[in-house]
């Protein structure tokens, strides 16, 4: 009987540890969604940045009047509306 025991709590222990790799499976897992979201959430920040210096670019061409703008080539301005509309 005692032997049977034994080997009853072993199994256990063994089953016990075995649910704890998955448990730290399961972290890794969470970690490295956190991660992929943070990255998500860098790569959205750099792309608003972008937009807002763009948006201030044309904003600030429009501030300085139309000789600016007479002055610029016609293909040139083109592209900025271009960039503007992206």
């Amino acid at each position: 009987m005692k032997m049977k025991m034994k080997m009853m709590m072993m199994k256990k222990k063994k089953k016990k540890k075995k649910k704890k790799k998955k448990k730290k499976m399961m972290m890794m897992m969470m970690m490295m969604m956190m991660m992929m979201m943070m990255m998500m959430m860098m790569m959205m920040m750099m792309m608003m940045m972008m937009m807002m210096m763009m948006m201030m670019m044309i904003l600030s061409c429009k501030s300085c009047g139309k000789v600016l703008l007479d002055r610029m080539k016609i293909k040139y301005q083109t592209q900025l509306v271009h960039c503007f509309k992206i």
